[in-house]
């Protein structure tokens, strides 16, 4: 079994333990064949391998559990740290696509931390702005093998969003999820406007706005275009 990425482990870092670093400075960083643009504050990366092994090791449900209990008073905070394990398992089932069953076994992981996460934004109500992340989120993973299902949430995704937060970091959150659905079916060129799109609104919200994770948010959606580039053999500029 091949260990998670360096970068996988950066988030997933910043999302168990830091709640969100003050300083995510873009920095080019190689990981085999990949380019990430990531870079963290220093003592994060000496926890990065105890990171490893907890998410190989520990059960997705008692992960969830003390999640839960954790952030007791706060049940969109527990939904935030669970999408970032959830994006770990799915980073790791990558590496692992030669070996099905393990391949699957992180999906399925993934899928469990994802639902578990929207279960806590529907339970704050229908008008939850955070329900629309985790659709987003469950409709990428679907795109992989479950098309229909993708495919229904992708419609509902952004009919909510642009009524309802035509200018927000929820609807970038949408539209990077959208832009993977769209190159996981193979539409590069639908993908490329969805991320520059996201990008233009990431920079409008955040001049006039404070959110945490907002320098990482960029460096992620920043990183998801160059990775674009790159199958398409082209670079950034």
């Amino acid at each position: 079994m091949r260990q998670p990425s360096k970068a996988t482990l950066i988030a997933l870092a910043t999302g168990l333990i830091c709640g969100g670093l003050s300083y995510f400075s873009l920095a080019m960083a190689k990981d085999e064949s990949v380019t990430y643009a990531v870079s963290v504050d220093e003592g994060v990366e000496k926890s990065l391998a105890n990171f490893a092994k907890e998410l190989q090791e520990t059960p997705p449900e008692e992960m969830a559990k003390r999640i839960e209990q954790k952030h007791a008073s706060d049940p969109l905070k527990a939904a935030s740290e669970m999408d970032w394990i959830a994006r770990g398992y799915v980073d790791m089932a990558d590496m692992n696509r030669s070996a099905a069953a393990v391949y699957q076994d992180y999906l399925s992981k993934a899928e469990f931390m994802y639902k578990r996460a929207m279960a806590l934004r529907e339970a704050q109500g229908s008008e939850c702005p955070d329900v629309a992340i985790s659709l987003g989120h469950l409709a990428v993973l679907y795109a992989r093998d479950r098309k229909v299902e993708s495919e229904t949430m992708v419609k509902r995704l952004l009919n909510i969003d642009e009524e309802r937060f035509p200018l927000s970091s929820e609807l970038a959150w949408t539209l990077h999820n959208l832009a993977d659905w769209h190159q996981e079916e193979g539409d590069s060129s639908e993908a490329e406007g969805l991320l520059l799109r996201e990008l233009s609104i990431r920079e409008k919200v955040y001049r006039t706005k404070v959110e945490v994770n907002a320098d990482m948010d960029m460096a992620i959606a920043m990183n998801s275009l160059i990775k674009l580039y790159a199958v398409q053999g082209r670079r950034a500029v």
